[in-house]
C-alpha cells in the first residue's frame, strides 16, 4: 500500500476541512524467476521447484503439469515436488495480468528395463558356416551401454550388435546381454537365447534342417513333424544340392541350396599303356596311366613284381626300357578319406633286345 499527501491551496473563505486520502496500486508482475535444485533427474528421485518474482505484489501462484493442474497431494507437493514428468509450466497471477513460464528438464534417466535379445535369421539351427547377427535392445536413458555373455561369461564385443560370421560348431551355447545405464547405475540381462550350429557334412547319415513336405522313401526318414529329413546310408548320388520350403497360413520361404560332399572310392583302378603292345625293343620309352573313380581323388603308388616302387602320381614312365625292366607293372589308388585302396590288374611288360 502506497500513501498520497495533497496540499490544496484556498481561493476562497470559508470553513474548510482537509483529511488525507489513501490510495493503494498494484505493482505489476516483474521477471519472473524458475529454478530447480536439479535439471538431470533419475526417475523415482525428488525435484525442488522454486519460483520468484523481481517485483510485483498481490501475486498468486498457478502451476501445471502439461495440462494438468498441480496440486498438493500425498505424492506430490509445491514445497517439494515429485515430478515424474520431463516439463512444468507455472502461471503466475496477479489482480489485472498474469504470465506465463515454462520450464523444461533434460530427460530423466530410466531405466534399463525390458532388456531384449533378437537374433537373425531367427530359426533354432544353423549350418556350419552362417553370418548370424544378434541385437540387444533396451528401454534406458541416457541410453544403455551393451555387453554380451556367452554360456554366463562376458564376452570382450560390446554394442547394441554382435555378429557371429562364418559360425561354426564350437560357438554353440546360449548368449545374452546385459543393458547398463551409467547414470541409474542398473544393469539388467536379456534372456538367454540358444544358438545351435550344426556341421555341414556327415560322412554316414546326414540331416537337412528345415519344416517342409517331402515324399518319403526307403531310405528317407521324416522325423520331428518333418523337420528332419534323415538319408540313410547315404550315397555318392545323394550330394544334392537339397532345397526346402518352410510356410504357415501367413507366409512361406525357401531355404539355400545345400550341397553335401560325399567320400566314395576308389573303385574301377585302371592301368592303361601307351604305346599299347605285347613287346617293346630296349630303347624304347613306354607310358604308365593309372585312372579310378574317387572323392576326394586318389592317390597314386606303383608296383613292379608285387613290389612297391618309390614313383607316385597317376602316371609312371619308362625311358630308355631295359631288358631288366620286363615284369608285372600294376598301379594302386588310396582314398584318405574312405581309407579303401584297390590294386588295377598287373600289365605285363616284356622288354627284347635289340639284337635279337
Amino acid at each position: 500500500m502506497v500513501s498520497f499527501f495533497v496540499t490544496v491551496v484556498i481561493f476562497h473563505e470559508g470553513n474548510f476541512s482537509i483529511k488525507p486520502l489513501c490510495f493503494t496500486t498494484t505493482e505489476p508482475v516483474g521477471r519472473v524467476i524458475l529454478t530447480a535444485s536439479s535439471r538431470d533427474l533419475v526417475e523415482f528421485s525428488s525435484v525442488r521447484l522454486s519460483c520468484s518474482v523481481s517485483s510485483g505484489s498481490s501475486v498468486s501462484f498457478f502451476w501445471l503439469n502439461g495440462s494438468s493442474e498441480v496440486t498438493a497431494n500425498l505424492t506430490m507437493s509445491l514445497d517439494a515436488c515429485h515430478i515424474p514428468s520431463i516439463s512444468m509450466q507455472l502461471t503466475i497471477h496477479h489482480s489485472e495480468s498474469s504470465v506465463i513460464l515454462f520450464l523444461c528438464f533434460n530427460q530423466l534417466s530410466v531405466g534399463p528395463e525390458n532388456t531384449l535379445l533378437t537374433k537373425s535369421p531367427s530359426q533354432e539351427n544353423y549350418l556350419e558356416g552362417s553370418n548370424i547377427r544378434l541385437s540387444c535392445s533396451a528401454v534406458s536413458n541416457p541410453a544403455a551401454l551393451f555387453y554380451w555373455l556367452l554360456n554366463g561369461s562376458l564376452l570382450s564385443d560390446t554394442g547394441p550388435e554382435f555378429r557371429l560370421i562364418n559360425v561354426q560348431m564350437s560357438q554353440s551355447g546360449n548368449y545374452s546381454c546385459q543393458a547398463f545405464n551409467n547414470q541409474t547405475m542398473i544393469i539388467q540381462t536379456s534372456q538367454p537365447s540358444f544358438i545351435s550350429v550344426l556341421s555341414k557334412f556327415e560322412e554316414k547319415d546326414s540331416d537337412v534342417e528345415c519344416t517342409e513336405t517331402l515324399s518319403v522313401s526307403a531310405v528317407v526318414q521324416l522325423t520331428d513333424g518333418n523337420a528332419n529329413l534323415t538319408i540313410v546310408s547315404v550315397t555318392r548320388y545323394d550330394r544334392g544340392p537339397y532345397k526346402c520350403d518352410a510356410f504357415n497360413a501367413l507366409s512361406h520361404g525357401s531355404s539355400d541350396p545345400l550341397l553335401l560332399s560325399i567320400s566314395f572310392g576308389p573303385e574301377n583302378t585302371l592301368l592303361a599303356k601307351s604305346p599299347s603292345q605285347e613287346n617293346y625293343l630296349e630303347g624304347s620309352n613306354i607310358r604308365l596311366s593309372c585312372s579310378a573313380v574317387s572323392n576326394p581323388a586318389a592317390l597314386f603308388y606303383w608296383l613292379l613284381n608285387g613290389s612297391l616302387l618309390s614313383d607316385t602320381g597317376p602316371e609312371f614312365r619308362l625311358i630308355n626300357v631295359q631288358m631288366s625292366q620286363s615284369g608285372n607293372y600294376s598301379c594302386q589308388a588310396f582314398n584318405n578319406q574312405t581309407m579303401i585302396i584297390q590294386t588295377s590288374q598287373p600289365s605285363f611288360i616284356s622288354v627284347l633286345s635289340k639284337f635279337e
